[in-house]
């Protein structure tokens, strides 16, 4: 408990405030009985239930079951110190829910980037096969039926080449914590989302495997504009460790920015986020951000087909 806590610090904090800010939002559902307000809750999400999207963070709502959809995912990161490239990993992902709690996913990787003037690295822009990922969703608690849903996340990759394109190998798995709420009904819906990555990678031509881990949480909230347009913003504090557990401290971020999702027809939706580094610093310099382990921005686009 003690690393724990070492760990995050005011971190722990700021999750305790939040969690307690949405419940007191959240407060009237609960002055109504148990069975009045649950039952009230079935009316308002038959036949299905109302829910929003985010953009780094997820809900914990499930496809239903024999749901099978694909999606273009692609993460752009922009603003390293001392790293003048842009680059981009984008996976294509086949979504299968084999029932109404649980879903799997799998599909290549492809990493582009694009660099000037970084020293080791050839100027101009290279696109790889950069690996393989998936993910397993785990819904543990329903939130039609109960006052919160909460849903758990796996998603184990292997790498092929690195941010910047460079050969070798990594593997690693983040798990991802998610629990949500309906706030306002059919209108406002909150997010808390806990993580836990661990990583280990070796580059072509440099000796030894770079071990490593980053924890942390993210808050989201989400309103409906219209029946097929939401908008929201959502925070992120991140910490990054050496080796695997909680190792020596190496930097932390925090990441705020809006989201918006959107959909087309009856089986296309699109989503885009983006999220600017506020504050942070690397061990050793508390005074400036982390861009040596994090980006200053990161940019998000998810687009998808439900057949």
């Amino acid at each position: 408990m003690s690393c724990l806590s070492n760990a995050f610090g005011p971190a722990a904090r700021i999750i305790a405030i939040t969690v307690a800010g949405l419940a007191g939002a959240a407060g009237s559902a609960w002055m109504l009985p148990a069975g009045r307000a649950w039952a009230q809750g079935a009316v308002l999400h038959a036949p299905e239930p109302s829910s929003v999207e985010y953009g780094f963070l997820n809900n914990s709502d499930m496809d239903k079951a024999g749901t099978l959809s694909v999606e273009l995912d692609s993460v752009g990161i922009f603003g390293r110190r001392g790293r003048n490239f842009a680059s981009a990993d984008t996976q294509l992902s086949l979504a299968y829910a084999v029932s109404d709690h649980v879903q799997v996913t799998i599909g290549p990787q492809f990493t582009l980037a694009a660099m000037h003037v970084v020293p080791g690295l050839p100027d101009g822009a290279r696109a790889v096969v950069g690996g393989v990922g998936g993910d397993l969703r785990l819904r543990l608690v329903d939130r039609r039926t109960n006052p919160f849903g909460l849903t758990l996340q796996l998603t184990p990759q292997l790498r092929f080449a690195d941010e910047a394109v460079r050969g070798g190998i990594a593997y690693g798995l983040a798990v991802n914590l998610a629990i949500d709420r309906e706030l306002i009904a059919n209108s406002l819906f909150g997010t808390l989302n806990l993580t836990y990555e661990l990583n280990q990678a070796h580059v072509d031509g440099i000796p030894g495997w770079d071990r490593g881990t980053r924890l942390g949480f993210g808050l989201g909230l989400a309103t409906r504009v219209t029946n097929t347009l939401h908008v929201g913003a959502e925070f992120r504090y991140l910490r990054r460790h050496d080796g695997f557990g909680i190792g020596r401290f190496q930097g932390q971020a925090l990441y705020l920015g809006p989201t918006i999702y959107a959909e087309f027809g009856r089986n296309w939706w699109a989503s885009l986020s983006w999220q600017a580094q506020i504050s942070g610093h690397e061990a050793g310099n508390p005074r400036d951000m982390d861009l040596i382990g994090f980006e200053r921005h990161q940019v998000r686009l998810r687009l998808g087909y439900e057949f």
